[in-house]
């Protein structure tokens, strides 16, 4: 149910609702033993922690993916949902790749999450970005910059070794760290 009867917030509240069943089915799965749940109340804890870090460049992406690039301003349609540890935006109508910024996703039109590089789905790529944002919070975007232009100036590729922000990303399984 929406509380104020908007669609964007319907897919968040659904995804709030989502992440809190998670936590109460958590005890409910092993026995309902005790620990258990304090671990998944812990592990809930510092992912609220690290999204909070995250909440800039969380905000920037959502400007950019549903203000700018959903419609509001350019009149084309954005796909928005919840997944892979983010806000999602499909569709994007200037966007040629993929970009993670903070707990915010944005996709190309033909670069969506299902979209596979090297046998590896976008979606599980761009995730990994999403928890090296958790971590490094403001300074996420500064730290992808300097890596990826130093790769980009040394190894002449963004994604190159180099730039460790894209090192764990790119590995078969996708990882957030080399």
């Amino acid at each position: 149910m929406d509380p104020l009867g908007y669609s964007f917030f319907g897919t968040c509240w659904s995804g709030i609702r989502t992440g809190a069943t998670a936590v109460y089915d958590a005890s409910a799965a092993v026995g309902g033993v005790v620990v258990d749940a304090a671990a998944a109340v812990g592990k809930v804890t510092a992912d609220v922690a690290g999204k909070t870090w995250a909440a800039g460049n969380t905000a920037i992406g959502v400007v950019a993916g549903g203000v700018i690039g959903g419609g509001f301003i350019s009149g084309i349609g954005t796909d928005i949902s919840i997944g892979n540890n983010a806000i999602q935006f499909e569709n994007v109508w200037f966007m040629f790749g993929a970009i993670t910024l903070g707990n915010s996703i944005l996709y190309a039109e033909d670069f969506g999450p299902e979209y596979k590089i090297d046998g590896v789905k976008n979606k599980d790529h761009e995730r990994q970005h999403t928890y090296q944002s958790q971590v490094l919070g403001p300074f996420y975007l500064f730290a992808h910059l300097y890596y990826g232009l130093k790769a980009a100036i040394l190894d002449k590729d963004w994604h190159g070794p180099l730039n460790i922000l894209e090192t764990g990303p790119q590995s078969n399984p996708p990882r957030p760290w080399p």
